[in-house]
């Protein structure tokens, strides 16, 4: 994995005269936002996959997973998030964002994406007439909602309170946030100031400390990860506590049994962590799958596996990956 030059977003490592790769900009909500787009080169896609980066993460992190789902005639779209990566246009701007524009944001990103404005497709009956809450599952490829860590969080919430749920036919996390490791969480006190602070100056930066030791297993891209340019070890005190509250709800049943998906032809939800995972706890991943009211719902333990599933040596992370590919097939 080659390092990236400051300010630039990684190019992906395997090209493919297979697939399309594409890189833009959009404007949402007076925020240009950076988005990378892999697609399969001669035909529709099979599906439509909506990624959400983690924490202190970026677009360009899982570039080889993005081309091997590519190549197997999926379409993939990952954005930099508000306050991260490129999007955030200047260090004032890391980390900035919020609950609420964080669901904002990802509500008008999936309106565009199955109104055919991100990524063109010929699909059913696109078009149809839709509600203020849904569009048809018929009117685009099936569309998925897949996210690592902070963002797996964020997609597991997006079935709860997510404007467009009922158009998404899966549900995907990769060590979601829900609940973070013991040797990670932070001592009382400071949970209790972290709240404090969140409620009066929820703007205010603070640094962030992340032992990539506890990352993965591949030395090379731990060596990759200190030098990235677009990662800053910085956070808002908002960020930071929205994102442990979002977490600790998905063990709430109350909360929790709102969880829906697409309507029309059923929806699934599928966990992989790793058992080696010294950030997000697998428990809390146990926790959100034995209380979600979905009846297709699956939880893959990975025996050794630390927390970037997909930044594990390949011999590793192929396995899975071409058994997550399978699911994605089997879900369309």
């Amino acid at each position: 994995m080659s390092k990236p030059s400051a300010n630039v977003i990684p190019k992906p490592s395997t090209p493919s005269p297979e697939i399309t790769i594409s890189n833009r900009t959009i404007t949402i909500r007076d925020q240009p936002f950076q988005f990378r787009t892999f697609a399969p080169t001669s035909s529709n896609p099979k599906g439509l996959i909506l990624f959400n980066h983690g924490f202190c993460e970026h677009l360009g992190y899982y570039n080889d997973t993005f081309t091997k789902l590519a190549r197997e005639g999926f379409t993939v779209v990952i954005f930099d998030q508000r306050g991260s990566g490129n999007t955030a246009r200047n260090s004032t701007e890391y980390g900035l964002t919020n609950e609420a524009a964080v669901f904002d944001d990802l509500d008008k990103i999936i309106e565009l994406l199955i109104a055919g404005e991100i990524v063109k497709f010929d699909f059913g009956t696109k078009g149809s007439e839709t509600t203020a809450d849904t569009t048809p599952s018929t009117s685009h490829p099936p569309l998925f909602l897949w996210g690592h860590s902070m963002g797996g969080g964020i997609t597991l919430t997006y079935g709860i309170k997510g404007q467009y749920r009922h158009s998404i036919r899966g549900y995907v996390g990769c060590a979601p946030l829900i609940t973070l490791h013991p040797s990670t969480q932070p001592p009382w006190i400071l949970a209790k100031l972290l709240t404090f602070l969140a409620k009066r100056t929820p703007t205010l930066h603070m640094p962030t400390t992340l032992n990539l030791d506890h990352v993965t297993r591949d030395k090379a891209n731990t060596e990759w990860l200190k030098n990235d340019p677009l990662v800053k070890n910085v956070c808002t005190v908002g960020q930071m506590n929205d994102m442990i509250l979002r977490g600790r709800a998905l063990t709430d049943p109350a909360w929790v049994k709102s969880f829906e998906g697409d309507q029309v032809l059923g929806t699934s939800v599928l966990i992989y962590h790793g058992e080696a995972d010294q950030i997000n706890w697998l428990e809390g991943s146990q926790a959100f799958i034995d209380i979600c009211p979905v009846k297709d719902k699956e939880l893959w333990a990975l025996p050794g596996f630390k927390h970037s599933v997909h930044l594990e040596p390949t011999s590793e992370r192929d396995p899975v990956e071409d058994r997550l590919i399978s699911w994605f097939k089997a879900h369309i």
